[in-house]
């Protein structure tokens, strides 16, 4: 019985062993273009997380504790008269953050845009693309690791990534992925994206997070959110438009769409996924709200007059 019962701890033991050896986390400084409503262009620095086991990966950033704790976001109103104008503070970080969520067993992809008021957060279904990862006789170390550079495409842009064999794992930051070891940095071409290596846990025993598919009440197709955040700043004005007082005098126009010109130079600035599979250029994404907003332009008051607007991101 005793040798019975030796032999169940060794098969379990074992078990456990080859599930942990598959766990472990990467962080990272992570840089990514941001835009900021007074001053325009800005890249953002902050610490990300790559959580992954046996087959699944989440990858974490603008997670509130990460960094530092934001204020709430806000929209305020001025009395009616000359000044009238609204004040829009947005914080982009919240108590989940934006993930990214692969599964490798059913080669499948979503991620969690986070909360930014007037809009709740919500989760987007992804396309499953492969990197055509070109490998290159380049190599260097990193904290102790053996790495490989590789070059590859993914969305309009270019990215140099070094992974390491040592890991062999195809897990990457971001949407990054496909290469026969865990990217340890990626950045792209022109520096708009860096993932640079903070540490590593690997395998790491002591890891108990819970990697899980993102939820949220709201869910977007990808098509659906590529639109809605080509025409953010319409969408914008739209919400608050619901939130004004009534008998503010306070009118919004939003008769006043984006240009072809404006949103390539939005995807270039201020987006990493430049083009998408389906367009024939960047910003080539019909509109899956035509009908909705349609209904929606029959309330619209008429003669509207342009606010000022002032509005930053904390």
């Amino acid at each position: 019985m005793l040798k019975t019962k030796l032999i169940l701890y060794g098969i379990v033991s074992l078990f456990c062993t080859n599930l942990s050896a598959q766990r472990g986390f990467i962080t990272y400084t992570f840089e990514s273009p941001v835009y900021k409503f007074r001053n325009g262009l800005a890249t953002e620095r902050q610490n990300a997380v790559l959580h992954f086991n046996q087959h699944e990966s989440l990858f974490i950033y603008d997670k509130i504790g990460m960094d530092s704790i934001q204020q709430g976001p806000s929209i305020r109103f001025t009395q009616k008269g000359e000044n009238a104008g609204a004040h829009i503070s947005a914080s982009h970080i919240d108590k989940e953050g934006f993930q990214v969520y692969r599964n490798f067993k059913t080669k499948s992809i979503s991620f969690r845009i986070t909360k930014v008021k007037p809009f709740e957060p919500y989760i987007v279904e992804d396309e499953w693309l492969e990197i055509d990862w070109e490998i290159q006789d380049e190599y260097k170390i990193i904290s102790g690791l053996k790495c490989q550079k590789a070059k590859g495409k993914f969305r309009g842009r270019t990215y140099f990534v070094w992974f390491s064999k040592e890991i062999p794992l195809p897990y990457g930051p971001w949407k990054l992925f496909g290469l026969p070891g865990l990217i340890i940095e990626a950045q792209t071409k022109n520096g708009k994206f860096k993932a640079i290596f903070k540490n590593l846990c690997f395998p790491c025993l002591a890891s108990q997070y819970e990697i899980k598919k993102p939820q949220e009440k709201k869910q977007k197709t990808l098509k659906e959110h590529v639109y809605f955040v080509d025409h953010i700043f319409k969408n914008v004005l739209k919400e608050m438009r619901a939130h004004i007082p009534k008998g503010s005098g306070i009118k919004i126009n939003l008769n006043n769409p984006r240009n072809k010109k404006d949103i390539i130079k939005f995807r270039e600035t201020n987006r990493l996924e430049k083009q998408y599979e389906w367009e024939d250029y960047p910003g080539d994404t019909p509109n899956p709200f035509a009908e909705e907003e349609k209904e929606t332009s029959k309330s619209l008051e008429t003669a509207p007059q342009t606010i000022p607007i002032e509005s930053e991101r904390n």
